[in-house]
């Protein structure tokens, strides 16, 4: 379930980020390990400055929820100064 949001999140990246950066994030889905992969998508997200549509930021934004991931942390402000 998981896994298919994430993999949503990474195409629209694609032209975005570097092609290594987001297989590595991935990399973490074919193990079972989907919250870590989020994870380290969003910390690549946050070291190359991508600019996030609402939509996707929302949609990370509640993915972070559902993984019980600390949303006032410092990964999801970073998240929200990428919003445009």
């Amino acid at each position: 379930m998981y896994e298919y949001r994430i993999l949503a999140i990474a195409d629209k990246l694609l032209g975005w980020m570097d092609l290594v950066l987001i297989d590595g994030a991935l990399d973490f889905l074919e193990h079972n390990e989907a919250r870590r992969g989020f994870e380290m998508l969003c910390d690549n997200i946050c070291e190359v400055d991508v600019a996030l549509t609402e939509a996707e930021y929302m949609e990370m934004v509640s993915l972070g929820y559902d993984f019980g991931l600390d949303l006032h942390g410092v990964r999801f402000k970073c998240i929200d100064g990428l919003r445009t």
